[in-house]
């Protein structure tokens, strides 16, 4: 979180840097994100002084490097607050982020009973914008009742991005509350995948 003065100066900075952000040495994909709380009567609220780096990065050598840029000086300068964290992709549902789709195959998969972040990344068509926010206050009312999520918040880097990361208590605490018979999120899944309202991919991870 940075001051309305720091974050100007934070984001003029990072904008100097996008390159190394973007396509620096080691970098597969990634990009600068404004926040968003949830609300379950708007859905989000953005948060102007709260802001997202998230990264994809070749291996652990790569992760230090880019730790050590000038970018990540920049994102950190004048922070009244900041944390960051290491995950291991674990499994891809679908779709890419700006065109990172990370293999899979060989990782090992997530107990039911172990912790997990969950990111989901979509891009809106516009005539959809509507019917897409009247199921997401629906679904944030329906998250903010679940005992097994630890954190939450939404993300954007384009105006259309509706994206969001969570940390969960357990993998059986994502499964109920996304597939659960009954639950608020089960029945949203199967219209968005036969309605082209959205282009998305959801992607699990560990902490690594």
């Amino acid at each position: 979180t940075h001051s309305a003065p720091g974050a100007a100066r934070m984001l003029a900075r990072l904008w100097r840097h996008r390159d190394r952000i973007e396509r620096g040495p080691g970098v597969l994909a990634g990009h600068l994100f404004s926040t968003t709380e949830f609300s379950a009567l708007a859905g989000g609220l953005p948060t102007l002084r709260r802001w997202a780096l998230l990264c994809a990065l070749e291996d652990h050598e790569a992760v230090e490097e880019f730790e050590r840029s000038a970018a990540v000086a920049a994102f950190h300068e004048r922070a009244r607050e900041s944390w960051r964290v290491t995950l291991e992709p674990t499994r891809v549902v679908d779709g890419a982020w700006r065109g990172w789709n990370p293999a899979t195959d060989d990782v090992e998969s997530i107990g039911r009973d172990e912790p997990l972040a969950v990111m989901t990344y979509g891009v809106l068509r516009p005539r959809y914008v509507p019917r897409f926010l009247r199921y997401n206050r629906r679904i944030i009312r329906a998250s903010m009742r679940q005992p097994g999520l630890v954190a939450r918040i939404g993300l954007s880097d384009t105006p259309l991005a509706a994206s969001t990361f969570s940390i969960w208590r357990s993998q059986a605490d994502v499964a109920r509350f996304a597939y659960a018979p009954g639950s608020t999120h089960k029945p949203v899944i199967r219209p968005s995948m036969d309605t082209p309202w959205v282009g998305c991919a959801t992607c699990t991870a560990r902490s690594g």
